[in-house]
């Protein structure tokens, strides 16, 4: 009963997230040809805004329950058991503890899927953090064996950066679907700190290029 409350819920906020940006924010979805279709996914995503958790899974079809990340910090008071039941996993800042490790590769194991921005915080100015892009998808996509499908932001920051207390409506937001990126050649590989740190740096060269682009 509890799981299925769960996803009535995390439809509703769907729905309602779905009009809301498309009404205020001109919200437009670029390359759903490159969307998986089902399967244990690892989403990721820049970070500029508190709109990011919800345009990430809003990017996706609702079938994909997405298992996010989010700093323990967040975790306080009535949202603390809100994020709790939504099944979000706590992570403490700048460290991956057993309890994450656990709990996202059980959620992998299922075949659900988790939800990590590799900044791990929002920017302060807009553009991507290169010199805080932690490993933690790449680490979960070689010991789940998952992909990692990449949908980059844009307008996030203008509409609603962490200076913001109201948001700018109107603001064209926009989010982008990268064609998958597997873990194939890194399985061949000893799993270790150097290997993952390869497969991040991958990672991160995308994001740096795809951010370049004009889309």
């Amino acid at each position: 009963m509890k799981r299925v409350l769960r996803k009535i819920t995390y439809l509703f906020i769907y729905l309602f997230a779905t009009i809301l940006f498309k009404v205020f924010f001109k919200f437009k979805v670029i390359g759903r040809e490159n969307e998986l279709k089902n399967g244990k996914i690892i989403f990721t995503s820049n970070h500029s805004s508190w709109f990011d958790f919800l345009l990430m899974a809003i990017s996706v079809s609702p079938n994909k329950y997405i298992h996010f990340l989010a700093k323990e910090e967040v975790f306080k008071g009535f949202l603390k058991k809100f994020l709790e039941f939504m099944e979000i996993i706590p992570v403490k800042r700048d460290k991956i503890d057993r309890y994450v490790i656990k709990q996202s590769m059980n959620y992998l194991e299922k075949n659900e899927n988790l939800g990590i921005f590799p900044e791990a915080t929002r920017s302060r100015d807009g553009n991507l953090q290169v010199d805080n892009f932690h490993s933690g998808a790449s680490f979960f996509s070689i010991k789940a064996n998952a992909p990692i499908q990449i949908i980059l932001i844009k307008g996030s920051f203008e509409a609603f950066s962490r200076e913001k207390k109201i948001p700018k409506f109107f603001t064209k937001i926009r989010s982008k679907i990268y064609p998958p990126l597997y873990p194939k050649k890194y399985l061949e590989m000893e799993f270790n700190n150097e290997t993952v740190n390869q497969y991040n740096k991958e990672l991160k060269d995308l994001f740096i290029k795809g951010l370049s682009e004009d889309w």
